[in-house]
């Protein structure tokens, strides 16, 4: 299922009186343009929940890996099995980033399908697509990363409740994309066994570590990156995402989409 198809809350829409020939189909953003013999279409698409789906599915393979590696008595570290939980993270950074870009659009692109934004006033709208258009978040402190103002910002402009940013879900989107952040522009360090990581403080009370019995090791990265991470990291993004639709009182649920897409091996 893609999600440039048909969505909950989007009803084929006619309007003749835009454009002569031309008739406005909306399941999932596609126009349709009838000129004389020729017939031609433009198509919307997202790729948040194509994210989510894809950070659940990574999960779910480290955690079978991990399994195996312990049923095994292997307690060495996994290049394959840590390759699954770091894909999971970016992918559930790819999530947060991609929904919160794919409200601003569709609020900035006039014609555009509607069902993200349904329940927003058009003052509402106009102000969140000024900014997109602008690139700018009045108001939200600079230290807070780029996708997590996107989302205050919003808020802000419909008089929303805001985030506790002391708590969750805030907290853990916080420290999940300071760990996206820290493996994307990795950059080597030199750790005593016994050192604790910069990350390792935020992060250890939030999930279980790798099921391995790997020892003398620091706890991040090896016994950090497994199954737990990995899992946390998509009900993270989850999280936050939830919060913020309830603040916002969107009709848009992503999780029927992600519900209804096919279950690949």
């Amino acid at each position: 299922m893609t999600d440039h198809t048909e969505e909950p809350g989007d009803e084929p829409q006619s309007d003749d009186a835009d454009e002569p020939g031309r008739v406005n189909v909306q399941p999932g953003g596609a126009e349709l343009k009838l000129t004389g013999s020729q017939v031609g279409y433009t198509i919307r698409d997202y790729m948040a929940v194509h994210h989510l789906w894809a950070a659940q599915r990574w999960a779910r393979m480290c955690d079978e890996a991990e399994s195996k590696l312990v049923a095994d008595g292997n307690n060495e570290m996994n290049f394959g099995h840590r390759s699954l939980a770091v894909a999971a993270i970016m992918s559930s950074v790819a999530f947060l980033e991609a929904f919160i870009n794919e409200f601003y659009a569709d609020a900035a692109s006039p014609g555009a399908v509607t069902c993200r934004t349904e329940g927003l006033s058009a003052a509402v709208l106009a102000q969140v697509a000024r900014s997109w258009a602008d690139g700018e978040t009045p108001g939200q402190p600079d230290k807070v990363p780029k996708v997590l103002r996107l989302y205050r910002h919003a808020l802000h402009c419909a008089q929303a409740p805001g985030f506790d940013t002391g708590g969750d879900p805030y907290q853990s989107a916080v420290l999940l994309i300071q760990l996206r952040n820290t493996l994307v522009h990795f950059v080597p360090e030199t750790h005593a066994h016994d050192s604790v990581h910069k990350l390792e403080t935020g992060l250890r009370k939030r999930f279980d570590e790798n099921r391995q019995a790997i020892g003398g090791v620091p706890w991040y990265s090896t016994r950090a990156l497994g199954s737990g991470c990995a899992r946390w990291a998509y009900k993270a993004a989850m999280a936050l995402v939830d919060d913020w639709q309830r603040c916002m009182r969107l009709a848009h649920d992503y999780h029927e989409h992600l519900d209804g897409m096919d279950q690949l091996p």
